[in-house]
């Protein structure tokens, strides 16, 4: 078993920001952002089985005002434009990520077999 928490904080995290043209985007500078949540686990092994689950938790925000072009985007105001404000999350980091598996290890020759999803 064991749990441990995490904070990072970056000073120009680098996004991705989509273009003017459909299927194009560009890098850009996204000033500071913070990461911080908490990662468990559970391990149970019996003999040859081993099950274990891991899960984890993550806020993503970002701590700098920006604005961001998404021509495309339903949310962007007629400029093509989204205004991002101090606390907005930041998309594509799930909050939350769960994963459960096994693995067995064979008595021959050290062989071994698992499973998650």
């Amino acid at each position: 078993m064991g749990l441990g928490a995490f904070r990072t904080g970056l000073t120009d995290d680098i996004i991705n920001v989509a273009g003017t043209v459909p299927m194009t985007g560009y890098f850009k500078n996204a000033g500071q952002t913070l990461r911080e949540g908490i990662e468990a686990k559970i391990n149970y092994k019996l003999d040859r089985w081993n099950a274990y689950a891991n899960y984890t938790y993550v806020n993503a925000i970002y701590q700098s005002a920006i604005t961001l072009s998404s021509p495309f985007d339903p949310f962007a105001n007629a400029a093509g434009n989204i205004f991002v404000a101090p606390g907005d999350h930041i998309p594509a980091i799930p909050p939350t990520a769960s994963r459960p598996g096994s693995s067995t290890r064979s008595p021959m020759h050290g062989s071994s077999a698992s499973t998650s999803t």
